[in-house]
């Protein structure tokens, strides 16, 4: 429940009940902005919610924001779904193959592999056991290891393989 108080000169205000949601997602800073209509005028107000600040009911949503995952990069993973990651099988260094188990979320007693997009090296895990992520944050991010190979197999050719296979 939100209580807000307007002041206004003139009759008091009627509040109508408003639809859910009426409040705008929790901000960094603990605010959200609230959404009503008082005399027929649509209104906006930003609020600090003591709810979140306190630990109660809205408190789960007080974490820091995380990265999102890019999806335009095939490297970057990011959570298919809002959930709790449960395992994270995977560290940075770590070479992965194409559909490999890298974390695994848990929403609503279900849980859910996230799998690598590709092949590659782990670069980069952002999440650990128990962190709470949303849709689309990144949980992984997984450098081709193309070019390494590519560096190893031209280290070994000499200068006429090397012109044969056009990388001069």
């Amino acid at each position: 429940m939100c209580r807000v108080g307007v002041e206004e000169s003139g009759p008091a205000p009627i509040l109508p009940p408003l639809p859910s949601p009426a409040v705008s997602p929790l901000r960094a800073d603990g605010t959200r902005d609230v959404f009503f209509e008082a005399n027929g005028v649509p209104r906006v107000v930003d609020v600090v919610d003591e709810r979140a600040a306190v630990g109660g009911a809205g408190a789960r949503e007080r974490r820091p924001a995380r990265d999102r995952a890019d999806p335009r990069a095939l490297g970057s993973v990011g959570a298919p779904m809002a959930g709790d990651v449960v395992a994270v099988n995977c560290a940075p260094g770590t070479r992965v193959a194409a559909g490999e188990a890298l974390v695994v979320l848990s929403a609503m007693k279900m849980e859910t592999a996230v799998a690598a997009p590709t092949a590659g090296v782990v670069a980069h895990v952002p999440v650990v056991v128990g962190d709470a992520v949303d849709a689309g944050d990144l949980v992984c991010v997984i450098r081709d290891d193309l070019p390494d190979i590519l560096d190893d197999a031209t280290a070994s050719m000499d200068g006429a393989a090397l012109a044969a296979a056009g990388a001069t």
